[in-house]
């Protein structure tokens, strides 16, 4: 009979006491590293447990534990309760994925990743009359709820924090329509992307960014926003102005920023302030300079280039956050998903470094996304979380079994097995993948002019291959077909790129003797590759029950387009070289 089994949830007081009484381990948790998102889990007898930590935050995150301890003991009719005694806090401050959409929030919560990008909304347009109007973007929930992003995010234990969108590009607001002497001087100020010349960066020693950011800020203030990310203008570029060249576009933008958020504190004394830092046309010393004005407190967030400065900041005690261009969801590998020693390594070369945060991109922006990346990428996800939380914790294989025993396999250990076979092959090649089809077009270039051009090692598809028949034979045995649908999808890729080499070594060689007849031969293998390689998703996609069921179509159809694309960009680059 459960109904005599009690869970007590709560905050620890002052002095570590839950309800007047003293439990074992809470010295222990006041003293630890991250200490607001610590918690405790003491039994009490057979017949309860208490939660409790410093913070809620840390309550929450004790509740997701024992949640998860629970999933694999969860019947019909019982349920077996694990009476755990476990002290626990996270190594890494902010843990989690950029980029995500708000969907899956609950999701990564469950698996105590705490940092998502609360995106500000702009509406209307800017204009000389009224104060800049930001607010929070909302979600719609299931039942037709509609809800702030940052107050989904605080129920959820998430950081919460606004997220003001690239200086560069509130030109979609009408930004320099209304103050065109804010819009960037000289060619320089548009970056290598905007061909159209429509996203300067702005000229941000005019007084009037300043004023803009006063007004940004105070806007999201007054909506009870108590902290502030500030993108920076994206890529490389620089208002030619004297004054702006002379600093430099960064450090123009932060002697922007600064002065804004030091003048709304007056009225909200509390409010943080976090800068995106992406500008990367800047010598190293400018860089260092820069960072060496922020005030302490002041949130470093970083994308693209100069990690060694960054890291150097993290060492004398600024809180840096790295927001690493790495995914855990690839659209274009979307079948290829056990590569856990892809992020591992960078978790943990940024515990090393003192960095606050390492954070993959969420690659899949479609909200209809959401349930398949929960499935698709489960154990990725789960992994992040894992080596997030504990950098120097579980082994792969330990994680590897604790998480099949969540996901409900019958023999963990041999899910283990599987993994560790296919887990260097699916990260050797996600090392080695280029962005989405960027291989084709490369090995395309090259072979119109007669040159070799390959991507995958020989050893690497030779010993892949080998891996993928072991790990076929472990997943026909545990009766998975996801696991040897995934395995022959594997195959796939590797026999395509098997034959991409074949026929590169083939174009290289076209002027020996009887060279041409082996280049076409060596052509027709690699179409043939190709075409198997472009329907080997599909046993695994169809194996996914989620709505929305049309979004498995789209995976496919991705997937054959952009094999069927790699198949004409070789085909024409092969025949216009036998020319």
């Amino acid at each position: 009979d459960g109904s005599k089994f009690k869970i007590f949830l709560g905050v620890l007081d002052v002095k570590g006491k839950f309800n007047g009484q003293d439990f074992d381990g809470a010295e222990r948790l006041m003293k630890c590293r991250n200490r607001n998102q610590a918690y405790l889990i003491r039994p009490l007898g057979e017949t309860g447990l208490i939660i409790a930590g410093l913070d809620a935050r840390g309550v929450y995150y004790g509740v997701q534990t024992l949640r998860q301890l629970l999933e694999p003991h969860l019947g019909k009719n019982k349920v077996e309760i694990p009476l755990a005694k476990v002290t626990d806090w996270p190594d890494m401050i902010e843990r989690g994925m950029w980029n995500s959409p708000l969907q899956i929030i609950s999701y990564e919560a469950s698996l105590k990743l705490n940092h998502h990008s609360l995106l500000a909304r702009f509406k209307g347009k800017f204009t000389r009359d009224r104060e800049p109007a930001w607010d929070m973007a909302t979600l719609v929930l299931p039942d037709g709820t509609e809800v702030r992003n940052i107050d989904w995010a605080r129920r959820h234990a998430m950081t919460p924090f606004g997220q003001l969108p690239h200086i560069n590009y509130w030109h979609r607001y009408g930004l320099y329509d209304v103050y065109p002497e804010l819009k960037g001087k000289g060619p320089g100020a548009t970056d290598f992307s905007d061909v159209s010349h429509e996203r300067p960066v702005p000229c941000a020693t005019h007084p009037v960014l300043e004023t803009l950011l006063t007004q940004s800020f105070r806007a999201l203030a007054k909506k009870g926003v108590p902290e502030i990310a500030v993108w920076q203008s994206e890529f490389e570029a620089q208002c030619g102005c004297d004054i702006c060249t002379k600093i430099g576009q960064c450090q123009a933008e932060v002697d922007a920023i600064l002065p804004a958020w030091e003048t709304v504190k007056k009225d909200f004394p509390d409010l943080r302030l976090r800068i995106f830092f992406c500008l990367g046309n800047h010598t190293p010393d400018l860089v260092r300079r820069c960072l060496k004005t922020l005030p302490p407190g002041v949130i470093i967030e970083k994308v693209y280039g100069w990690k060694p400065l960054f890291e150097e900041a993290a060492t004398r005690g600024q809180k840096v956050i790295r927001y690493s261009g790495w995914m855990l969801n690839k659209p274009h590998s979307v079948g290829i998903r056990h590569y856990t020693s892809y992020y591992r390594d960078r978790l943990t070369h940024g515990y090393e470094k003192r960095l606050a945060g390492v954070l993959p991109l969420y690659k899949f922006y479609s909200k209809d996304a959401s349930a398949y990346n929960q499935r698709v990428h489960s154990y990725n996800f789960s992994g992040l979380a894992e080596w997030s939380w504990n950098v120097k914790g579980r082994t792969p294989r330990e994680f590897a079994v604790a998480w099949a025993t969540r996901e409900g396999y019958a023999d963990p250990a041999r899910v283990a097995d599987w993994v560790e076979l296919m887990e260097p092959v699916e990260s050797a090649i996600i090392y080695k993948y280029r962005p989405r089809w960027h291989f084709t077009y490369d090995a395309a270039k090259s072979f119109r002019e007669g040159k070799a051009c390959t991507f995958l090692d020989d050893r690497i598809i030779i010993d892949g291959l080998v891996a993928c028949r072991h790990a076929l034979a472990v997943a026909e045995v545990l009766d998975k077909p996801d696991l040897a649908a995934e395995t022959r999808h594997v195959m796939a890729v590797l026999r395509a790129h098997e034959r991409l080499n074949a026929l590169s070594a083939a174009v290289a060689g076209r002027g020996d003797e009887g060279g041409g007849k082996r280049l076409r031969a060596a052509l027709q293998n690699y179409v043939t590759a190709v075409r198997s390689a472009a329907t080997s998703l599909d046993p695994l996609m169809d194996l996914l029950t989620v709505e929305p069921a049309s979004f498995a179509g789209k995976l496919k159809q991705q997937q054959a387009e952009g094999w069927k694309k790699a198949e004409q960009d070789i085909t024409a680059a092969v025949f216009e070289w036998l020319k």
